[in-house]
Order: structure tokens, then sequence, then C-alpha cells
């Protein structure tokens, strides 16, 4: 009675879950080919663990899939690199992975520290350790480029690679603050105050915070703080219908 008692509540749960159950026993017989009661006593226990956890989704197993789907890996740079070559084994390696994240992070805070302290308006005219400072950055940007450029097996593959683009677009704003601009001052014989309108140059030393969205390359080195990110922007459409919602009642009621 007791075998046949579980064969009914498997059979029930069968059918609850799969509507083809419904169908089979219709015919008068069970799914997967089993003939009316004949259950194997054996495996009735782990045939209802896993009706249970079909039916029933763990938590843990809920963020574990999303987690995995948030940060589901798609095409790298490196899929694109050389296999052989020194450009791409330096470009490959985790510790010229994490120096260049260190370098970063040292000139987001350098930056902060140029703000405050240095006063003058064109780099040649600043003290000597924000000159050694601004030119070791842009050798080391300009290296970690030119690098990474070799890396690639197709040279055209770069434009496929958006931190690529994107740096590279950061590396020649600061080769044209740093090297261009400071060339230009030391042909031409004259001082900040002579290059013309000094707001250009103004303009110039803004574009040095631009420096600053190189952090957002500081987020790949914390995947919680992707996984916020893109929670974020995937609640943003939710968050905009809830405000004209608001709005709408808003409307409506000041009628």
């Amino acid at each position: 009675r007791s075998s046949r008692g579980r064969a009914s509540i498997i059979t029930t749960l069968r059918r609850t879950i799969d509507p083809r159950a419904n169908h089979h026993a219709s015919f008068g017989r069970d799914p997967e080919g089993f003939e009316g009661d004949t259950w194997e006593t054996h495996s009735d226990e782990s045939q209802i663990e896993e009706i249970r956890a079909n039916t029933f989704i763990d938590a843990e197993q809920m963020k574990e899939r999303v987690r995995r789907a948030l940060l589901k890996p798609s095409q790298t740079k490196a899929d694109y690199y050389k296999h052989e070559g020194w450009a791409q084994s330096i470009a490959r390696s985790q510790i010229f992975e994490q120096l260049t994240l260190f370098i970063i992070a040292f000139n987001a805070i350098w930056i902060a520290h140029d703000t405050d302290a240095n006063h003058q308006e064109v780099l040649i005219e600043a003290e000597i350790k924000f000159q050694i400072a601004e030119n070791f950055f842009c050798c080391f940007f300009s290296a970690e480029l030119f690098i990474r450029f070799m890396a690639f097996q197709r040279k055209r593959n770069c434009l496929k690679d958006a931190w690529f683009v994107f740096d590279s677009a950061l590396v020649l704003m600061m080769v044209l603050e740093t090297w261009v601009m400071t060339m230009m001052l030391v042909i031409l014989g004259t001082h900040s105050g002579g290059f013309g309108d000094a707001s250009i140059i103004r303009i110039a030393r803004l574009l040095r915070l631009s420096r600053m969205a190189r952090m957002a390359r500081l987020l790949r080195a914390v995947p919680e703080l992707m996984i916020l990110i893109k929670g974020m922007v995937a609640a943003i459409r939710s968050v905009i219908f809830t405000i004209v919602l608001l709005v709408i009642i808003m409307y409506v009621f000041a009628i």
C-alpha cells in the first residue's frame, strides 16, 4: 500500500508539473514508458526530490542565475590578440593589468593634488615635480596603448575593443596637452601669456579632468560593483515609467 500510495503521489505531482502526463494517463499508461503502478520503490524518494526541486526554486540558485546572466562572458579583447610574441604576453599578463589599474588610481589621486597645488597655466611653468609626474603618466599610458595595439593579431580589430578606442582618445588628449603644447611653447619661446588667448589653455587644463573617466576601468576589478551598476541601469526603465505615472496622477488631480 505504501508503494502504491507513493506512486499515486508521484503521478499526481507529475501531472501537475507536466501536462503531458494527463495525456498519457488518459490512455491508461504513465509517462516515460511506465505501465500502471509498476513504479520502482527504490527510486520513489529520489523522484519526489527531483519533482520538488523542479517545482520550488531555490533562492540561492536564483541569485546565482541572475549573477551569471549579468556577468555573462562576452567576446573579450584577448580573443583578438596574437598567440605568440612579446606584446601579447605582456598584454595578457595579470601583473600588467594590475599595474595599469594601480597607475590609473594613482593618476586620479594625483590630478586632485595637481588641481589644488599647481597654479600655473602651462606645464613648463609648473614645479619640477608636476612636470615629472605628467611626463611619467603620459609615457606610461602611451606605452600601455602601444603594447595593447601591437598585441592584436589584426590591427583593425582594435576598433572592436571599446576600451582601446576610449583609452586612445584619452591618451591623444594627454599627448597634446603634455608634449605638443609644451613643444610649441618652447619653439615659440613664449609663456602662457603669449600663447594667444589664455582661455584656450584653461580649457586644455580642464580636459585633464577627462582622465578621471579611466576610473571606470577599476570597476571591472570589482564584479559586485558591476552587478549594482547593471541592476541600476536595468531599473531605470521602471523608474522612468513610475515618474510618468506619478506626473499623470498629479496632473489629473490638479485639474
